[in-house]
């Protein structure tokens, strides 16, 4: 499975990202995993491939993305799966 460091091997660029472009970096990975994931798992997972140092400021980054991703309604909470899986919408 890839991460976002496979996809933008630069932190500094990842944290100069808009939240939309992000946020479509992670619909990528999401697609990965066949659409059906846990945002805050995957978050979690993602900053740890970056410096121990930035890892603040990259879960804000990510959790901007995956918010906007849920107000564009582009992610969806699954239908009948826990509150916290999300589905991509097609």
């Amino acid at each position: 499975m890839s991460t976002p460091q496979d996809l933008i091997p630069d932190v500094e660029i990842l944290l100069t990202l808009a939240p939309d472009e992000l946020a479509f970096n992670l619909l990528e990975l999401a697609r990965e995993q066949g659409g059906m994931f846990h945002p805050d798992t995957m978050s979690d997972s993602y900053t740890s491939n970056y410096p121990t140092r930035r890892w603040p400021q990259i879960e804000i980054a990510l959790s901007e993305a995956w918010q906007w991703l849920r107000i564009n309604m582009l992610i969806v909470p699954a239908a009948g799966a826990s509150t916290t899986e999300m589905d991509m919408r097609s």
